[in-house]
């Protein structure tokens, strides 16, 4: 993730451990393959919402490049765009998240994405 990225996300910490679906998004994360299976498993394995959006928040910032996007591109997916407009009000922010993230297919040729291997 770079740093840019991880301003915005470590500036809004708090608001997103009270507001993020943690276990929806992760599991699109999943789909996207920015997450593994064993990512999920720890983040559902919390107790509470927000001690899964922590460990959510956690594991994203090791995500890689893309993880950021994809964050965006899932709360788009769930109409959680309250969150990303919360996002795009932070202060110095000067990453436009109204620009659409790639897409999956775009995603997927791009490097750094996680690729299951098939047994």
């Amino acid at each position: 993730m770079n740093k840019q990225h991880a301003e915005v996300l470590r500036k809004n910490f708090s608001y997103l451990v009270q507001n993020l679906p943690a276990t929806e998004i992760a599991s699109l994360m999943y789909e996207k393959q920015i997450f593994s299976k064993g990512m999920i498993e720890d983040v559902c394995a919390k107790p509470t919402e927000s001690k899964q959006a922590r460990e959510f928040l956690f594991i994203l910032f090791r995500r890689g490049p893309h993880a950021f996007n994809a964050l965006i591109e899932g709360l788009r997916e769930l109409m959680r765009t309250d969150i990303i407009d919360h996002l795009n009000g932070v202060e110095n922010n000067d990453y436009d998240l109204s620009t659409p993230p790639p897409t999956y297919e775009e995603a997927m040729k791009m490097p750094g994405i996680i690729r299951e291997k098939k047994v």
